[in-house]
């Protein structure tokens, strides 16, 4: 299944348009006339909009896209739900082979940043492909393992991040703190207010400075 909006352009995906954009990837370079060929047949020119999902993380593997032009973005969520950006991707680059590899959900959100187009593959035509021309799964193998070792670099951060932000929070020391995270004693007491006449029809209105832990309100 192909996301995104297919471009209806039938002639280019066999011609010579898609044959180049495939000789400007990185990952097709180093294969033959008659590969590049064979996977133009085979791919499908697809187009999105600026913060459209091409892949969303935990979704069954679908395609495989290669970018022909646009910025995209990968982002993994973790268990708290925080989405860490780990790459950013454009013209040549590549996205979806992993979990096409694998057979295993996808392991991440990809958004496009701005207008995109790429050249996409659906999972029975990937797998056809790759069995066909070993070169290409080599070269695939090749940017999966640095892309892995960066993914893990930004998301074991992004978990340092997470646990110092939750050991500041349940701290002690946390408590000089108290009116940039609503706990001060005058914060406690006027959240009790509001909540008290919240229950009433009649209208409430808070006065206040504007500023750091005012703003709570």
């Amino acid at each position: 299944m192909v996301h995104g909006s297919v471009r209806s352009e039938p002639d280019q995906a066999a011609g010579g348009g898609v044959v180049a954009s495939l000789r400007q990837s990185r990952l097709m370079q180093a294969l033959p006339e008659s590969a590049l060929n064979a996977i133009a047949g085979a791919m499908r020119p697809v187009a999105f909009q600026a913060g459209q999902l091409l892949i969303r993380q935990g979704d069954s593997a679908a395609c495989f896209y290669l970018i022909t032009s646009g910025r995209i973005e990968v982002r993994v969520r973790g268990d708290a739900g925080r989405a860490t950006p780990v790459a950013v991707l454009r013209e040549g680059d590549c996205v979806g082979e992993m979990s096409l590899l694998s057979g295993d959900r996808t392991s991440a959100d990809v958004a496009a940043l701005e207008d995109t187009e790429a050249l996409a593959l659906d999972a029975a035509a990937f797998d056809a492909v790759t069995e066909a021309h070993p070169g290409l799964l080599r070269e695939l193998l090749k940017i999966l393992s640095h892309r892995l070792s960066a993914t893990d670099l930004a998301v074991g951060a992004a978990r340092e991040d997470e646990e110092a932000l939750a050991e500041f929070l349940r701290d002690d020391k946390a408590e000089q703190y108290g009116e940039l995270l609503g706990k001060s004693p005058a914060m406690t007491a006027l959240n009790r207010a509001i909540a008290h006449h919240i229950q009433s029809d009649e209208p409430l209105l808070i006065l206040g400075e504007r500023g750091t832990g005012k703003e709570l309100v």
